[in-house]
């Protein structure tokens, strides 16, 4: 008995070197039922009743802002939370936005990456630094500053892991600093037997590169699995299955790039 809880004790060690970090804290975590349209303007908060759960079906991390405001160049009336002044065209400063409002998508773990591309094309033709070029040095660094946020909420929300991560901070149920105790012993076994057969595989051999490519199909199926999970349990209300499906994607995740490090580039 002591030696298998000694071997946990291990296992749950070693786990902790692929502990999930998230680098994408919200400085306002406040989480909105939110209406829009796609185009230059992002969601606002104004007049919304706050969500009530994480199982919302329409929820947005869209922020609370004044809505009655002039644009600081011609000083025309400027709508929620546009982008662009209808007026003049000059860029806007915009409020304390999360990454998904941002791009108008309700906060789900799950999103079609056809449609977060198609609206990265919309925003950036609109707000690219380089359609200022000859405007005042305000217009051009605003542009330059939501050009970068909107680079930086794609980035995040394109990749499924760091999706995740960050659904969670919006939902308010961040993923916790030691998470451990959110997975079992059997699938932290289990983890620590593929990464050995990853660091172990023969690269110079068929057989080995054949091992490699099954486990790294298996870990990206896998993680896939996770996200699924999570938004289940977003659905269903339970954070403590939010917080064990996005953990074990994590793992999937980190398993999957070493995989892939080790595999030769085709």
């Amino acid at each position: 008995m002591r030696t298998l809880r000694g071997a946990r004790s291990v296992l749950r060690a070693l786990a902790q070197q692929y502990r999930p970090v998230c680098t994408n804290r919200l400085t306002n975590d406040t989480v909105r039922r939110f209406g829009g349209r796609v185009g230059v303007r992002v969601p606002c908060a104004c007049g919304a009743s706050r969500a009530g759960s994480a199982a919302a079906a329409s929820i947005s991390d869209a922020t609370a802002v004044d809505c009655d405001g002039s644009c600081w160049k011609c000083e025309h009336q400027v709508e929620c939370q546009e982008l662009l002044c209808s007026g003049c065209g000059a860029p806007q400063s915009l409020g304390d936005v999360g990454y998904f409002a941002l791009f108008d998508i309700n906060v789900s773990f799950l999103l079609s990456t056809d449609e977060l591309d198609r609206k990265l094309w919309q925003l950036q033709r609109a707000l690219h630094p380089d359609r200022f070029a000859n405007s005042t040095e305000r217009e051009l660094a605003l542009s330059s500053d939501l050009s970068s946020r909107i680079n930086a909420a794609y980035q995040t929300l394109h990749e499924p892991h760091r999706r995740a991560v960050y659904t969670l901070e919006v939902l308010g149920h961040p993923l916790p600093e030691s998470e451990g105790h959110l997975v079992s012993d059997d699938y932290l076994e289990n983890v620590m037997e593929r990464r050995i057969e990853i660091d172990c595989a023969d690269v110079a051999s068929d057989e080995g590169l054949s091992v490699l490519r099954v486990l790294s199909d298996e870990a990206h199926r896998r993680l896939y699995e996770y996200l699924d999970a999570a938004e289940e349990a977003r659905l269903a209300g339970d954070i403590d299955g939010m917080h064990t499906a996005v953990a074990q994607l994590q793992y999937e995740r980190r398993l999957l790039s070493a995989a892939r490090q080790r595999l030769p580039v085709e």
